[in-house]
Order: structure tokens, then C-alpha cells, then sequence
């Protein structure tokens, strides 16, 4: 299972060194894993069955600063599937200069 989405660099995006903020990689993690879960089954859908989803854990590898105009294209799937957890993998790519970002 997997979802892509693309995501232009906005000015609320960057920060005072004019690059896209560690931050808003954070969001854009949160908008592919609700797009993920639409799936299957949606936030509302969970709320109303008293599912709540925890993320225990976040890990990123930063390589290389996008400024603005940029176009990022991303990428999430599912790596591993438990009883009690699930495991994703995710993938940013700069349009501007091809680079995989985290």
C-alpha cells in the first residue's frame, strides 16, 4: 500500500535561512499518512469507532535544503504490518534538482 502526493513550497514553508523548515516535513508526513489511512479507514471513521492512532516514533534524514519555488513529490508506503503497530516508509524528492530530500 502507498501514496503520493506533491507538495509546492510555500512562504510559511521556509525559514529565516530561506529553506523549508525540518518542521513542515513533519506536516507533510502527517497530510500522506491521512491520505494513507483514507484508505482504508478514514480519521472520522476511526473517531466514531473510538480508534485512536499513536505515532510513537519519527525519524528523519535531512540531505539536502529546498527553497522556494520548489515542488516536492512525496512518497509513503508500509514497510512492516503487526498486530498492535504498524511501520512506514517515506520518501521526498525535490522537482528542482531530482535529489531524494529525507
Amino acid at each position: 500500500m502507498e501514496v503520493r502526493h506533491s507538495f509546492k513550497v510555500m512562504t510559511y514553508d521556509i525559514d529565516f535561512a530561506g529553506v523549508v523548515s525540518n518542521q513542515v516535513y513533519i506536516r507533510w508526513l502527517e497530510d500522506l499518512r491521512n491520505l494513507l489511512t483514507d484508505q482504508v479507514l478514514s480519521i472520522g471513521d476511526m473517531m466514531r469507532r473510538s480508534i485512536a492512532p499513536v505515532l510513537t516514533r519519527t525519524e528523519i534524514d535531512y540531505r539536502t535544503p529546498v527553497r522556494l519555488p520548489d515542488t516536492v513529490d512525496g512518497r509513503l508506503w508500509v514497510e512492516e504490518v503487526g498486530r498492535a503497530k504498524f511501520v512506514l516508509g517515506a520518501e521526498f524528492v525535490s522537482r528542482a534538482n531530482g535529489q531524494s530530500l529525507p
